[in-house]
């Protein structure tokens, strides 16, 4: 179920075109969907109500335009703020950590990883031992609930890699 089935009008406030952030399958099911209309160069500017939201402002160059609202959901950015790990793992084309497969094909996994009796488990990264969940991760689905299954997961993982290394001696 999306914002869109629940509410009887939803308003996209995006800075850039949908085209530069956003999945194509996505700016469709927003383009197909009716009761949605995207503010494509605007801000929002100003949260209205008495102890609860009821509207909205948004700016752009041309105005300020406000609008009654209940709610607001705020995706601020989709950009890893991973540039303090100086090389500590590997990172995808857009600063994504990678994991698993995509670690192990990544360039710098053979300066990183030591040791051969085993490659990354799922969301180990290009160390042995260093894990990456949610929003960090190359192809993650961006969601909290995500991120806590991931978190969960790797839980499970440290104590794989914890047995492994006994069974291996080290």
């Amino acid at each position: 179920m999306t914002v869109a089935n629940c509410a009887s009008t939803v308003h996209v406030v995006a800075r850039r075109p949908l085209e530069q952030t956003m999945s194509r399958y996505l700016i469709d099911r927003i383009s197909n969907a009716a009761n949605v209309a995207v503010w494509t160069g605007h801000e929002i500017e100003a949260l209205h109500g008495e102890g609860r939201l009821e509207a909205v402002t948004i700016r752009a160059a041309d105005g300020d335009q406000r609008f009654p609202a209940s709610a607001v959901f705020a995706m601020i950015g989709a950009r890893p703020r991973t540039d303090w790990m100086g090389g500590l793992v590997g990172l995808d084309d857009r600063g994504f950590v990678v994991t698993g497969e995509d670690a192990r094909r990544h360039r710098d996994f053979a300066r990183h990883w030591r040791g051969a009796d085993r490659t990354p488990l799922l969301l180990e990264s290009t160390r042995r031992d260093v894990f990456a969940v949610g929003d960090v991760r190359t192809g993650s689905t961006k969601r909290v609930a995500a991120a806590v299954g991931d978190g969960a997961l790797v839980a499970r993982s440290i104590h794989d890699s914890i047995r492994l290394a006994s069974e291996a001696g080290r």
